[in-house]
């Protein structure tokens, strides 16, 4: 019998991330991964999937949960698709609608959608939507038919996803008039001025306008058409509009108490606690990824935040002290943002990424073929 169970809330990156840690480091503990859809998403290629239909078949980037976990043992590992309703930190169990389960350690992981899929222009499939899996294809599906019908198509943020969507779109021939709305005075401002204009000049030669210095303040369907409402008293018309701006936390079930403007708050070792007061935690409750209040909500991020909870979980069963904090200033940017397959640009350790270089490690398939290997699915 295990000696200790790990529930953890979402099949995310984050959330296998650390299932897959602690059935390496910690032999006889349990794990009980709970999610809605009974597939992972690997959505880092959702710009392709949305723009370019034909380009992978669903299983490329849908992958049944259990069998990542498929060489670990019943006893060591449960997989339940389900919805969390509630947790309850006093009694140390989680609520579905089939029922509670009982942990002693939880780790929320359940992400966050993006706006698109809270009504904010038409449904983009860049997150999971919290259903199961054969629903989000008919949602990717639907997605996909009402981008390609479209001539005229406004993208609402100017950051890496708005112009790898812009990019891909304008590959494609249907579309005749694409507009990237930056609210800033460039594109890509999180990166230095370099590859900000490298992406820029990338996108006028392939004849995507772009709007700088407004930002989207409404958008709305009048009959087939979206009227887009700017900042800067502009209204523009489009066949289509897709908001690549912000996320909204999954966060409905969690203890408001624990939360900052829906997001999980944590102390340095990633243990959920109370704002303003970090010693106030629920006993062995974890949260990492998109989940917390740490920004940028990026894989890289997310990735780095794994072996921290993962360690701590293990200190905690072995009785020992914390070994990991978790620095979310550390670190510098590091990003690859494809514009187009043959093309792109980025930035690691403040140096600029030759388009290339891009174009070989993620525009060319945006990654699709080493997402088993990312999500530890064995050969």
């Amino acid at each position: 019998m295990p000696s200790k169970t790990v529930v953890i809330i979402g099949g995310s990156y984050s959330g296998i991330g650390v299932a897959k840690a602690l059935l390496k480091s910690s032999p006889g503990v349990k794990i009980v991964i709970i999610d809605p859809s009974d597939r992972f998403y690997f959505n880092i290629a959702a710009p392709r999937i949305l723009a370019k239909p034909e380009a992978f078949s669903p299983d490329k980037y849908l992958y049944p949960i259990t069998t990542i976990f498929r060489g670990a043992s019943k006893d060591s590992f449960e997989f339940v698709q389900n919805t969390v309703s509630q947790i309850d930190t006093s009694s140390k169990v989680v609520t579905t609608s089939n029922g509670i389960i009982g942990y002693d350690y939880l780790v929320i992981a359940s992400g966050s959608s993006s706006q698109s899929t809270k009504g904010d222009g038409v449904f983009a499939p860049f997150k999971p939507t919290g259903v199961d899996s054969r629903a989000f294809q008919v949602q990717i599906k639907a997605a996909q038919d009402t981008v390609a019908a479209a001539e005229s198509i406004i993208i609402g943020g100017a950051g890496p996803l708005g112009v790898e969507i812009a990019g891909e779109l304008s590959d494609t021939s249907n579309h005749k008039n694409i507009t990237v709305i930056a609210s800033s005075s460039r594109i890509l401002p999180m990166l230095k001025e370099g590859p900000s204009s490298t992406a820029e000049k990338l996108l006028a030669k392939k004849n995507v306008n772009i709007v700088k210095g407004a930002s989207v303040i409404g958008a709305s369907q009048n009959g087939t058409k979206w009227i887009v409402k700017l900042s800067t008293g502009k209204e523009m018309t489009a066949d289509a509009y897709i908001a690549t701006t912000g996320v909204v936390p999954n966060s409905s079930f969690i203890p408001s108490e624990y939360l900052v403007n829906g997001w999980v708050n944590v102390d340095p070792h990633l243990r959920v606690a109370t704002p303003g007061n970090l010693s106030q935690r629920p006993q062995g409750v974890y949260a990492v990824g998109d989940i917390t209040i740490h920004s940028p909500r990026t894989l890289i991020k997310a990735n780095e935040q794994v072996p921290v909870v993962a360690a701590n979980i293990k200190a905690d069963i072995d009785g020992g002290p914390k070994l990991k904090t978790y620095n979310a200033a550390a670190g510098s940017i590091m990003m690859a943002v494809p514009v187009g397959e043959n093309a792109g640009t980025g930035q690691a350790f403040g140096w600029t990424i030759w388009g290339k270089l891009v174009s070989m490690m993620k525009g060319k398939d945006f990654m699709i073929s080493r997402a088993p290997g990312m999500i530890g699915i064995s050969s």
